[in-house]
């Protein structure tokens, strides 16, 4: 009896977005339905940080994107906590894209097949062991240059996958996999953060995809803003591509502590007290492998007056290792996201 009577409270009880979006963190929305993200959360077979990311945030069409079906309100009936207020806009499932899901059916995995993971365990294994061997053996340029491609193809074969939820079933291995991008210095919340709740949510928007904007290094679209040094990006953009490691290995770190995207677009609160406190330590734990411990090896090995200059060329040799990564990758990127073809938005949401 107290059961249904709470249900009955729960269905009568309303809420503006504006309240969820400023005081409830601790909620989502799925079409005009308010669930207890905070409860949720554990349950969620996809693990929990995807489901605290959209704490205080319409989880409508991340839900239909990661699902590719209609939202089982039934089954989490235990986990509503009340509706939109009336007259508040209702995100509505995509019929269209309903119907092409149920269309392709089987024709297209949705995870990654076995060969796949196979090789993403080859590669990360591989770095793995190259970067044992330049702590312990000997660091060198040409190692160095292989362990940041090899971290390029960690970001591209296996964080990406994992942090889309692409790369096993079980959401929990898909977490695990997941903090590689922790482990070649960037921040999975971050990225999850720029791709899972911004970019694929809204791809091409001028204000809300971070993707779509690069102002003031360079300009992304033609309506975006225009500053006299740009008229020469098209030979300055490989120098820029060259420095894009300071994103990942830097700024998230800052990102993470002001627990803003780029500082401008703030993550969920629900989301805080766990995961930024996991990103700071394996940040952290990434300056030590690669700042810390060569310095420590620099400075045990050499004399007192080669000190300074064994220790420079060690951070040389760890910086060019972020700037061949962070090139392949930023290379990649302006293929596959600047092309003829593409086209911006405004205010689509």
């Amino acid at each position: 009896a107290d059961k249904a009577l709470r249900e009955i409270d729960h269905e009568k009880t309303t809420f503006t977005r504006r309240e969820i979006e400023s005081q409830r963190h601790d909620l989502v929305i799925i079409e005009d339905r308010i669930y207890d993200a905070d409860r949720f959360q554990w349950a969620h077979p996809g693990g929990s940080l995807f489901v605290a990311m959209f704490g205080g945030r319409d989880g409508t069409l991340a839900f239909q994107s990661y699902h590719m079906r209609n939202f089982p309100h039934e089954k989490l009936r235990p986990y509503l906590r009340g509706r939109l207020a009336p007259g508040e806009t209702i995100t509505r499932f995509d019929q269209d894209h309903l119907e092409l899901s149920k269309k392709l059916g089987g024709a297209a995995p949705y995870f990654a097949p076995r060969h796949q993971q196979y090789k993403a365990a080859f590669i990360w294994a591989l770095a793995f062991a190259l970067e044992a061997y330049a702590l312990t053996v000997k660091r060198s340029w040409a190692l160095a240059t292989v362990l940041g491609f090899l971290y390029a193809m960690i970001g591209l074969n296996i964080q990406h996958d994992a942090n889309h939820g692409a790369m096993f079933k079980d959401g929990l291995k898909n977490m695990a996999w997941g903090l590689s991008q922790q482990w070649i210095g960037g921040s999975q919340v971050m990225w999850l953060q720029e791709h899972v709740v911004l970019h694929h949510m809204h791809t091409g928007d001028v204000h809300m995809d971070p993707d779509a904007q690069m102002a003031p290094a360079m300009r992304g679209y033609s309506g975006s803003l225009y500053l006299p040094w740009m008229v020469l990006q098209h030979y300055y953009f490989l120098l820029l591509e060259l420095g894009y490691w300071v994103v990942p290995n830097v700024g998230h770190f800052f990102e993470v502590l002001a627990w803003s995207h780029k500082f401008e677009y703030p993550l969920s609160r629900l989301a805080m007290p766990c995961w930024r406190t996991q990103s700071t330590l394996l940040h952290l734990l990434y300056y030590v492998r690669h700042i810390i411990l060569p310095s420590l090896v620099a400075i045990r090995a050499s004399s007192p007056e080669q000190v300074f200059g064994a220790v420079g060329r060690e951070l040389a040799v760890s910086l060019w290792m972020s700037t061949v990564g962070g090139f392949y990758l930023a290379f990649f990127f302006f293929l596959s996201h600047n092309f003829d073809g593409v086209h911006f938005t405004e205010g689509a949401n």
